[in-house]
């Protein structure tokens, strides 16, 4: 397994969760970990599922347009999407994502699409879903770079029935 880099850490406002955004390279495996924080520890929660998930319903891989179909499956299974967290809302209940397919020719013609999500912490129940203009229109504030909107995912041509 290589190296992961730790970007940023979020502490929330009520200081009893922590977010950690951390990196596999520079392009794909960017993940959010969220962290309880009481008198019995320090304890990992996984939040990002339900969006992962989203992101393969909204941009199904095997559908892209020149997708490498050795992969895509597998991306199906186990979605690894670039997720990042932006920041803490509704208090300390929720957490804003910005989730990426990586800018990687195996994604073919979905490669590069953006969504943000806000997220339910701990259960990381979707509240809320963003467009890539919506969510750069509000969140552009809290990002380190200068976030770009996509084109319009490809997808191969429906296959006439038989």
């Amino acid at each position: 397994m290589g190296q992961i880099a730790v970007r940023i850490i979020f502490w929330s406002p009520d200081s009893k969760w922590f977010l950690v955004n951390g990196g596999a390279n520079a392009y794909a495996g960017f993940f959010v970990t969220v962290y309880s924080v009481s008198a019995s520890g320090v304890h990992k929660l996984h939040v990002t599922e339900s969006a992962q998930a989203d992101m393969v319903k909204t941009f199904p891989p095997c559908k892209a347009l020149n997708r490498d179909d050795g992969i895509c499956s597998g991306i199906v299974r186990h979605p690894g999407f670039n997720m990042s967290g932006l920041a803490w809302v509704s208090g300390s209940s929720a957490i804003v994502v910005i989730a990426e397919v990586p800018c990687s020719s195996a994604y073919g013609g979905i490669m590069c699409q953006v969504l943000g999500y806000q997220l339910d912490v701990p259960g990381g129940r979707i509240g809320k879903h963003m467009t890539a203009t919506d969510l750069k229109q509000t969140w552009q504030r809290s990002m380190a770079w200068d976030m770009h909107i996509p084109e319009p995912p490809q997808y191969e041509p429906a296959q006439a029935a038989q």
